[in-house]
């Protein structure tokens, strides 16, 4: 053969390494196999779903799932490659695989025949098992032990008066402790919300005495809806506990809140003029913490 025939075969070849390189697919499949081997073949073909494929199907499902599916549902409903087909092994490879998985218990009889295409075997495929068979070296070839059968309960005499109902030491100190801890709760929900009203306060002190009694007015019913919010979670239990009605007592608690709080802004803002209102405010919110503990 001339050697620039020879040469061109060679450039030919490097054109197959080329089209192999910008798109990601193993030479093999190209019919190129002058360095595939039996044993690389399978892991050539894992590399090119890997780094071939989903490059390109991780677009196509976001560009899927942002058209087709709302975002205030995630995760409801998604597009998704199913690429497993492609990766599957031979039969002993897989039956091993499975094997595994059903005597470790992570996957269901049902589970691996989804996986083989096949249909269900009813509601005992969905059993998960576990391997129970490995006992400990000094008990080989030992019968176990067999299990006791439980004794019957004894039958209540018809003359026995009934339990009292009333609770005991330890219950009480049980319902105390719940209470008090749902206390701090609530303790905790009234901080916060005085650290955002505090912060909401000094904000509006640039309108001035007149336009800061304006938005007072106007924020007390929205600061009550938030402060019955903050409130609801710890009321509920503490309710509950002593047989209350949880959203009532929230909506008392949330009402002495806010009406100390609107008391307090409105006195300090019409005793002060446009000048000393961010001062005096930032003063009295300040206080807070430690004026307003108690009734936290």
């Amino acid at each position: 053969m001339p050697l620039d025939d020879a040469q061109l075969l060679e450039t030919r070849h490097f054109g197959i390494e080329e089209v192999s390189r910008w798109f990601g697919v193993p030479q093999h499949m190209l019919s190129e196999l002058t360095r595939a081997t039996w044993a690389n073949v399978e892991s050539l073909k894992i590399e090119f779903v890997e780094y071939g494929l989903m490059p390109y199907l991780q677009i196509w499902e976001a560009e899927a799932n942002d058209k087709l599916f709302s975002s205030k549902t995630p995760g409801m409903m998604f597009v998704k490659h199913v690429v497993e087909g492609l990766l599957r092994g031979d039969s002993a490879a897989r039956a091993e695989f499975y094997n595994k998985a059903l005597q470790a218990g992570w996957m269901s009889p049902n589970e691996v025949r989804l996986k083989e295409d096949l249909p269900p075997i009813g509601p005992d495929g969905d059993v998960y098992l576990v391997q129970s068979a490995l006992v400990p070296l000094d008990q080989v070839g030992q019968e176990p032990e067999p299990v006791p059968e439980p004794e019957p309960e004894p039958e209540e005499e018809p003359d026995q008066e009934p339990e009292d109902d009333e609770p005991d030491e330890e219950e009480e100190n049980a319902r105390q402790r719940t209470e008090a801890a749902h206390a701090a709760v609530l303790a905790e929900a009234c901080s916060r919300m005085l650290r955002k009203e505090a912060t909401a306060a000094k904000r509006y002190t640039k309108r001035g005495v007149a336009g800061f009694l304006s938005w007072l007015v106007e924020w007390r019913d929205e600061l009550l809806t938030t402060v019955i919010a903050a409130y609801g979670p710890g009321c509920d239990v503490m309710a509950a506990a002593s047989g209350m009605d949880g959203l009532d007592l929230a909506k008392k608690l949330a009402e002495d809140h806010v009406n100390r709080s609107v008391s307090e802004l409105s006195k300090v803002a019409r005793a002060s003029t446009d000048s000393t209102l961010p001062a005096m405010i930032t003063e009295l919110v300040g206080a807070w913490p430690e004026t307003r503990a108690a009734a936290c």
